[in-house]
């Protein structure tokens, strides 16, 4: 059958309002919003109404034009049983003009038999529906009381991204896209029918459920001065999704308001401590995590980090020696079989230095399990990734680490997390090297800092007042924790200056904490070292070429020298470690910090309170150090210095000094005894201990090295 388009003017005008001005003919759209166009092997997405939204057809006009065409067609089909060529979706050839030509549409598909006013009432009820959910939104925003300011930079690096151009109609209704142009006009007090059967074709979806809420409890430890950070952080992640709240608490606010913190833990689903340490904060928290299923506590207490559960992976005890309750093992806090596997392919074989190999772990090992199949092994990189987020500190990167929390394990539901912002990638920083507050260039070892130093120094700056002669000033290595380093606390450059300019050249190092002893082993060498090594004896075999001699070594961290914060992989404290390196270098280890657990007030009326007082004083006085200065305490959550008490370290390390330059027989020793009571006869008694006997064999070794000491070594004529 030839239809003759010319024979039927009603006909040919219902045509011509579907035709359009572009060569290509336009098809009736399948139910997937494609047309086809067989003639010229193009498929566009188009809408069926495009032409009357172009010449701006009244709304009536478009639906009686959109019946008429497919009752058309329908009639067509049933009265002429010939005219199935001109529908088929086969490429079927069919006359026109006295040519063989491709039809320019196929076969128009069924469409849903439902009203058109019930459309247009579901599309307008979603239309309000959305609205109504946006204002709810916005109210939310404005009732918030939030006092920070948060970068709107940072809020908008997390939104997701925009696809540019229109949405792809494959993804909407093929009636939808029929009224989107008029549906705004259409009053939305229009009577629906049949309500049910309308959400059951999909053009207006029941409102999807309220996501959940991600409950995130954090409590920062050694690390107040990061509360702010996280704070912001908290308001961030706000902004990105009001179901996800991050609350922050200190390890003082556990002695403070214990029942605060008891009820935010109640509830929690994510529990993430750090740097916390304190025998009953820790004790307090071990019975009130186990209900948390996501926990994830660093660099603490090795009992609280035995804690950490990552989906399947748990940081449970390993088993040690036999002897537990029930004839069962014993139990010691440390990681699991396979993290220790994996720890030990990277670093030395030494045990001191496992932790340092855990540094190097941590930037590759993500990658490497990535391609290791399995659920554990994904949770152990989330370990690692989360761990890599918190170490290298800033905005950005403690806003990823909760984001990939949310996402990984789902805590808004499947569809809410994945419609969260992608975590950013980790803005790194060096885990080590060496600054000074006039370069804002990280030096990578100490010999290349000696030479910016004495090359900024010769230029004869003034205003500087850097040390006038760097070549004969006494040089003191300054160990600075890294976390204090990037979140840029003004104290460092404070403590900098002032040593200047009393006269010493400091070596500003920082470190993570757990590489302490690495740094003093391979980058940091004495006179007295080098000495040895031209006599033939090497104590330390893996000394650097660019290691530095130095006359004295400040450690402003605190803790054992060997660990760190985090102590040892294994049980037990390394002091004979820690002896043996510092015997090699044969240098006074000062430590000298601020405090980080006490204010300025409660230090001046107080003074060095509880686990302060082993960070700063028992812990490091087990490795060898001496001379424990406190230069400040916390302002709020900021770190303080008094410039009294650095001018009084820099007094003291000349001291130290001038008496190694001092020679021996012109040194004067005193030795104070204990003697109480007075007037009693307890001069130089101890519970334990053998007095007398000790300061014999003192005189000594003292008669043995410098000679002239005095005529008589027994110490029980000397307190007699």
């Amino acid at each position: 059958m030839v239809i003759n388009n010319t024979t039927n003017t009603r006909s040919k005008r219902a045509w011509d309002q579907f035709s359009v001005s572009s060569p290509e003919s336009v098809a009736f759209p399948d139910r997937d919003g494609e047309t086809s166009m067989p003639a010229f092997g193009v498929t566009r997405p188009v809408s069926a109404m495009e032409p009357i939204a172009r010449r701006k057809a009244k709304p009536h006009g478009a639906v009686k034009g959109y019946t008429l065409i497919c009752s058309a067609l329908f009639l067509l089909k049933l009265l002429a049983p010939s005219v199935v060529a001109f529908t088929s979706p086969s490429p079927s050839l069919w006359m026109h003009g006295g040519e063989r030509v491709r039809p320019p549409f196929r076969k128009a598909r069924p469409l849903p038999q439902v009203s058109s006013l019930t459309r247009l009432r579901a599309i307008s009820e979603g239309d309000v529906a959305h609205r109504q959910a946006q204002s709810r939104k916005k109210k939310q925003k404005r009732e918030k009381t939030q006092d920070l300011q948060v970068p709107e930079a940072l809020v908008e690096a997390f939104k997701p991204q925009q696809q540019a151009g229109p949405a792809s109609p494959s993804k909407r209704n093929p009636l939808e896209l029929l009224y989107s142009s008029v549906r705004d006009k259409w009053s939305p007090g229009l009577s629906v029918e049949n309500e049910e059967r309308t959400r059951s074709l999909g053009s207006a979806p029941a409102a999807p459920p309220p996501p959940a809420t991600a409950r995130i409890v954090l409590v920062a430890g050694f690390e107040a001065f990061n509360v702010q950070l996280y704070k912001q952080a908290a308001a961030t992640l706000a902004d990105i999704s009001p179901s996800i709240r991050l609350t922050v608490f200190t390890d003082r606010d556990i002695a403070s308001r214990p029942e605060v913190v008891a009820s935010a833990l109640a509830g929690a689903d994510v529990f993430f401590g750090s740097l916390i340490f304190d025998y009953d904060q820790v004790n307090w928290l071990r019975t009130r995590l186990g209900h948390i299923p996501t926990r994830l506590v660093f660099e603490s207490a090795l009992e609280l980090m035995s804690l950490t559960q990552v989906g399947g992976f748990a940081m449970k005890a390993a088993a040690s020696a036999e002897g537990g309750e029930g004839g069962k093992a014993a139990s010691a806090p440390g990681p699991p079989p396979v993290v220790k596997a994996l720890l030990s392919k990277f670093g030395s074989q030494r045990e001191e230095d496992r932790l340092k190999g855990y540094l190097s772990f941590l930037k590759i090992g993500p990658r490497i399990l990535r391609m290791v199949p399995g659920r554990k092994a994904r949770d152990i990189r989330t370990w690692l990734e989360v761990y890599a987020y918190w170490n290298q500190g800033g905005a950005a990167n403690v806003v990823s680490l909760f984001l990939l929390l949310v996402r990984r394990f789902s805590l808004l539901g499947p569809e809410a997390s994945r419609a969260l912002a992608q975590p950013l990638q980790v803005k790194e920083t060096p885990a080590q090297g060496l600054i000074h507050p006039l370069t804002p260039r990280i030096l990578q070892s100490p010999k290349q800092y000696l030479r910016w130093y004495v090359d900024r120094a010769a230029r004869g700056r003034v205003q500087d007042a850097m040390v006038s002669s760097p070549q004969t000033a006494p040089r003191v290595a300054v160990l600075l924790y890294r976390k204090h380093v990037i979140t840029n606390q003004v104290y460092i450059a404070q403590l900098l200056r002032i040593l200047e300019k009393e006269g010493l050249l400091p070596v500003p190092i920082f470190i993570n904490g757990v590489e302490g002893h690495t740094v003093v082993r391979d980058l940091l060498t004495t006179r007295f070292e080098q000495e040895e090594r031209r006599r033939g004896l090497r104590r330390i075999d893996s000394l650097s070429p660019e290691a530095v001699e130095v006359d004295a070594v400040i450690n402003t961290i605190g803790f054992p020298l060997v660990g760190g914060p985090a102590g040892s992989m294994e049980a037990g404290r390394r002091v004979d470690v820690a002896t043996r390196l510092l015997a090699a270098k044969n240098v006074p280890l000062l430590v000298a910090a601020p405090l980080l657990l006490q204010d300025l007030s409660s230090w001046r009326e107080r003074g060095v309170l509880g686990l302060q007082s082993a960070v700063l004083y028992s812990l490091p006085e087990l490795d060898g150090a001496v001379d424990t200065v406190v230069l400040g305490g916390l302002v709020g959550d900021k770190i303080a210095i008094v410039p009294e008490r650095a001018r009084k370290l820099a007094r003291r390390i000349l001291g130290w000094h001038q008496l190694r330059v001092t020679p021996a027989k012109e040194k004067k020793v005193s030795i104070l005894c204990y003697g109480f009571p007075p007037n009693v006869g307890a001069i130089g008694t101890a519970a334990l201990l053998n007095v007398p006997r000790s300061l014999e064999k003192l005189l000594i070794a003292l008669q043995e090295q410098v000679r002239g000491v005095g005529p008589s070594t027994d110490g029980q004529l000397l307190l007699a």
